[in-house]
C-alpha cells in the first residue's frame, strides 16, 4: 500500500462484507459477521436498548454499539466516538488512507432519534416538495456526521495534505413526478418510474445519479469548479493513483485530474464514453418505497447462506439465475438504452431514453427513435458477452446481422 495505513470504517456491514481480504489493514465499526446481521435486525430488549450506547454496551454488545442496522439504538455519535477512538491511538507519523461509510440515509431512515424529529414535507412548489422527509431527515443526520468526521482529522492533524472524496455508492429511487420520462412518440402515456429504493430499476435514474466531489486540504487546492462531463465512481481509484503519481493496473475507469485541469484530450475522452447499467438483486419486497424486513427477509432468505468465515453470501446455486434477471444498460451521451428480459417469454424487451429531454421510446416506438438503438444494442450485448444466455441471444445476433449488412 506505498507505506498508508489502510482502514475501512462503517456503520453498516450486512451488506458491506469488506475486511482484510480486501486489503485493508483495520477495520472501524460493530463486529463484523452472521450475529451483526441477526442481531442487527432483530435484537431489540429493553434492558439491552438501556445500556448499548454507554461504555458498558460497547464492551458487553459489540454488534450493536455504532451498529446503524440496529435502528431501536443507533445514535449517528456513536460510530463517529469508533471512528474518534481509533484517531487517537493511530500511528501518527505513517500516511492514511481511510475510507469511511456512513449508512444513515438508506432505508429503513431510521435511527434512535427518528421519532423526535420533524415530519413536515417540504413547502408546496419546492423543487422536492414530493420528497419524503424520512429522507430528508436522513441526509442532514448523515450531513452532520460527516461535519463531524472533517472536524476529527482537523483535531488529527490529517488535513495538512489531504485529498478527500466525497461520494455516494447510489442514489435512491423515491417515486417523485419529477423522475417520470415523457413520451417520445404517439399513442404513448408518460412513464411513471414507481419503483422505490436502489438498484432495483435502472430507468429510475436517481437510483445512480450521485454526487461526487473531490478537495485538496493543504498547500495545493483545486480549483473551485464543477464538471458537466459523465463521470463514474469508476473513476475514483484512478483519480486516487494519478493524484499520488502512483502505478496504476488496467482499469475501467479514467483519471478525472485531465477534466479538472480542462484538458482538452481528456474532456474529448469524457464526451465520448459510455457507461455501462445492470440492476442488482432485489425481491417483490424491495421494489416498494418503504419495504418491511420481514418480508424482505422471507423473499430472500432461500438465496442466502453463511460461509466459512461467517459472512452472508449468495448460494451458488442462484448465481446464474439472478445474472439472467439482470436489466442491463448503456449509457452514451444523450441516449440510454435499457434492456430487459421476460423470464417466462424468453424475449428482451428495449426502452431508449433521451436523457436530455426526458422522452423514451419503446416497442413499435423503437422503429421511429431517432437514437442509435442498433449502435447501443451492440454495445450492450459485446459488454456484457461474458452472459452467454443474453450475449447469444437473437436481439444481440439479429443486430449484429443488421450492422454487418449496413457496412457492405
Amino acid at each position: 500500500a506505498s507505506g498508508y495505513e489502510t482502514v475501512y470504517a462503517t456503520d453498516e456491514k450486512r451488506f458491506s462484507n469488506i475486511d482484510q481480504h480486501f486489503g485493508f489493514e483495520t477495520l472501524v465499526g460493530p463486529k463484523f459477521g452472521a450475529a451483526d446481521f441477526v442481531i442487527g435486525t432483530l435484537h431489540d430488549f429493553p434492558l439491552t436498548n438501556l445500556i448499548s450506547n454507554t461504555s458498558l454496551g460497547r464492551m458487553l454488545f459489540p454488534y450493536t454499539y455504532g451498529n446503524r442496522a440496529h435502528i431501536h439504538t443507533y445514535k449517528p455519535d456513536s460510530f463517529n466516538e469508533l471512528i474518534d477512538r481509533y484517531l487517537q491511538r493511530r500511528d501518527p507519523d505513517r500516511p492514511l488512507f481511510m475510507s469511511t461509510h456512513f449508512c444513515l440515509a438508506h432505508w429503513p431512515f431510521r435511527w434512535a432519534d427518528t421519532e423526535s424529529m420533524s415530519r413536515e414535507p417540504w413547502p408546496p412548489a419546492a423543487p422536492y416538495e414530493d420528497s419524503k422527509p424520512f429522507y430528508v431527515n436522513s441526509i442532514e443526520a448523515t450531513d452532520k456526521q460527516f461535519g463531524r468526521l472533517i472536524d476529527s482529522f482537523s483535531k488529527a492533524g490529517l488535513l495538512e495534505n489531504t485529498l478527500v472524496v466525497l461520494l455516494s455508492d447510489h442514489g435512491e429511487g423515491l417515486v417523485m413526478a419529477k423522475d417520470n420520462h415523457l413520451p417520445g412518440y404517439e399513442s404513448t402515456e408518460e412513464l411513471q418510474v414507481e419503483t422505490g429504493g436502489h438498484g432495483t430499476n435502472i430507468d429510475a435514474t436517481r437510483q445512480y445519479e450521485v454526487l461526487l466531489a473531490l478537495r485538496e486540504y493543504g498547500a495545493g487546492q483545486f480549483p473551485v469548479r464543477r464538471i458537466e462531463q459523465m463521470t463514474s465512481l469508476i473513476d475514483i481509484a484512478p483519480t486516487i493513483l494519478d493524484y499520488l503519481d502512483l502505478p496504476a493496473s488496467e482499469m475501467d475507469g479514467m483519471s478525472l485530474l485531465g477534466l479538472i485541469d480542462e484538458d482538452p484530450a481528456t474532456i474529448s475522452q469524457f464526451d465520448n464514453r459510455i457507461l455501462t447499467l445492470e440492476s442488482g438483486y432485489s425481491t417483490q419486497a424491495l421494489l416498494s418505497l418503504l419495504p418491511k424486513v420481514e418480508d424482505t427477509l422471507r423473499e430472500s432468505a432461500k438465496t442466502y447462506a453463511v460461509n466459512e468465515r461467517g459472512r452472508i453470501v449468495i448460494k451458488p446455486q442462484y448465481i446464474d439465475e439472478l445474472i439472467l434477471k439482470k436489466q442491463r444498460g448503456v449509457i452514451s451521451g444523450d441516449w440510454q438504452l435499457s434492456t430487459y428480459r421476460y423470464v417466462r417469454e424468453d424475449r428482451y424487451k428495449q426502452r431508449l431514453f433521451n436523457r436530455k429531454s426526458r422522452q423514451y421510446w419503446e416497442d413499435e416506438g423503437l422503429q421511429v427513435a431517432d437514437g442509435p438503438l442498433d449502435e447501443l444494442t451492440a454495445e450492450t450485448c459485446r459488454r456484457f458477452a461474458s452472459d452467454e444466455p443474453f450475449a447469444k441471444s437473437d436481439l444481440c445476433r439479429n443486430t449484429a446481422l443488421r450492422l454487418a449488412e449496413q457496412q457492405q
